[in-house]
């Protein structure tokens, strides 16, 4: 793994508290988003991206991920959750992980870690909503 993939992992882990407690914010005061969650929830949901992230970094199997997509996105879709607020809690997730993670990560390793985060969000994005149209997800 790369200087820069390692430094990402580990900012991410040394501020696991402050990413909870940004995103319960964010999404606690954000009328758009119907599902509200606890701190737990967002500890879970951010551990498991964490996970899936440097599954991805480390050139490892996709396992988790390909888990995610296929349990995961499926069964929010089953349980009614419309696929606009999937996409939104996405986008709000990396916007807000990106403000905690990229500003305290090293000036030498910023740009490339800023770079593979917006794009893995990205693909996770589109991907949901693939799998969310192809599920017959409602808007």
């Amino acid at each position: 793994m790369e200087a820069w993939a390692t430094e990402l992992l580990e900012v991410w882990t040394r501020n696991r508290d402050v990413i909870a407690d940004t995103m319960l914010d964010a999404t606690s005061n954000n009328p758009y988003l119907p599902v509200k969650y606890t701190r737990e929830d967002l500890m879970q949901i951010f551990d498991g991206a964490r996970a899936m992230m440097a599954e991805d970094l480390g050139g490892e199997s996709s396992e988790l991920r390909d888990t995610y997509m296929n349990s995961v996105v499926p069964g929010l879709v089953a349980g009614g959750q419309p696929l606009s607020a999937i996409a939104g809690q996405i986008v709000i997730n990396a916007i807000q992980l990106q403000s905690v993670l990229i500003p305290a990560m090293s000036e030498k390793h910023r740009n490339q870690a800023a770079t593979f985060f917006r794009n893995w969000y990205c693909r996770m994005c589109m991907d949901t909503v693939r799998i969310g149209l192809e599920q017959g997800a409602k808007v």
